[in-house]
């Protein structure tokens, strides 16, 4: 018997944030940006954990490995319109999590990243690297006839 069932994709990424504050008058303020994913077995970890890369006054740049970007058939028609927008991109999930900022999931899903977005996690769009655009797009083409095909 052939296995035919849809499989999810996994590829391991890293995210990039950088941590440094802002200053508002008197108050002092944390801030933080996620500067971009890179993929590849080098931030493949069994749990996710950060390695400072730059740190320069009050700025602290973090790579972020042992995190996942999996690939759905059911979320394939999400993927097709990223790829096809006007800005395709990852979306960063980030929270605090035990008084440390971290990026929690990576998506290609805008509608997944949305519902983050309303439960008050912060999202940042960011550019998806070629290797990880060009897996995305073949998944897309494999699973989204078979979407359509019903």
């Amino acid at each position: 018997m052939v296995d035919t069932a849809p499989r999810r994709e996994r590829i391991p990424v890293g995210v990039m944030v950088e941590h440094g504050v802002l200053q508002r008058g008197a108050w002092t303020l944390p801030r933080h940006t996620v500067l971009g994913v890179v993929s590849g077995e080098a931030v493949q970890a069994e749990r996710p954990a950060f390695t400072v890369v730059r740190e320069e006054g009050e700025v602290q740049q973090r790579l972020w490995r042992g995190l996942s970007l999996c690939f759905y058939p059911d979320s394939a028609e999400s993927y097709w319109y990223n790829l096809t927008g006007g800005r395709p991109a990852l979306y960063v999930v980030c929270r605090d999590e035990e008084g440390e900022f971290r990026p929690v999931v990576v998506t290609a899903n805008h509608d997944e990243a949305a519902a983050h977005g309303e439960v008050d996690d912060q999202v940042f769009a960011v550019e998806i690297p070629p290797e990880v655009y060009q897996r995305l797009e073949r998944y897309v083409l494999d699973h989204y006839r078979r979407f359509l095909r019903g």
